[in-house]
C-alpha cells in the first residue's frame, strides 16, 4: 500500500525485513522470528523504527506459520502503526498538566489573595491613624503600594486559572 511505501522507500512485497528495516529494529525482528520458530506462541512487542517516511511506533505480532517441527518455518509479521496515537496521547497529558498548573496558581492565588486583603487592610488603617509628617507614614505608602502591586498579579494569576484574557496595565 502507498503509506508502506512512504515509509520503506520502495514496496514491502517480496522483501525480508532486513531488506526493509534499520539494523537495530531488524535485529528485534530476528528475535521474534527466531522465537516463532522455535515455539507456537506469538510474539508480541511494541518497536520504534526509522524509516525514510520519519520514526514510527508500531505494535507488531509475530505469528508462526506451519509446522514447529519445520527447520525453516516462516512466520507473519503484522504491525500497527501507534504513532499518531501516541502522539495525540502526549498532546493530552500535557493538556492535563496544564490544567493542574492553571488550578495550581488559581488555588495559590486565591489564598494570597486573602492574606492580601488583611495587609491592605490594617495598612489603610495605620494610614489613617499615622500623622503624614510622622516617619511612619512613608513606610506604610510604600507597604499599601506593594500590597496593591501584589493584588494586581493576584488577579492576573485568578484569571490565568480562569482562561481568562488579561488586559495589560
Amino acid at each position: 500500500n502507498s503509506e508502506v511505501r512512504h515509509w520503506f522507500g520502495k514496496s514491502p512485497v517480496g522483501y525480508t525485513d532486513a531488506d526493509l528495516l534499520p539494523e537495530e529494529t531488524s535485529a528485534s525482528r530476528c528475535k521474534a522470528i527466531e522465537h516463532c520458530r522455535k515455539s507456537e506462541e506469538v510474539f508480541s512487542s511494541e518497536e520504534t523504527i526509522t524509516t525514510v517516511g520519519g520514526v514510527r511506533t508500531l505494535i507488531t505480532r509475530t505469528i508462526p506459520l506451519g509446522n514447529s517441527s519445520e527447520v525453516n518455518r516462516d512466520s507473519l509479521w503484522i504491525g500497527l502503526d501507534l504513532t499518531e496515537q501516541r502522539s495525540l496521547e502526549a498532546q493530552l497529558l500535557h493538556a492535563q498538566k496544564l490544567e493542574a498548573i492553571g488550578r495550581l496558581a488559581g488555588s495559590v492565588a486565591h489564598d494570597f489573595n486573602n492574606l492580601l486583603t488583611v495587609i491592605n487592610g490594617y495598612c489603610q488603617l495605620a494610614l489613617r491613624a499615622v500623622p503624614e509628617e510622622s516617619t511612619l507614614h512613608q513606610p506604610l505608602v510604600e507597604i499599601h503600594e506593594a500590597s496593591e502591586r501584589a493584588s494586581a498579579l493576584t488577579r492576573q494569576l485568578l484569571s490565568f486559572s480562569r482562561k481568562q484574557i488579561v488586559k495589560p496595565f
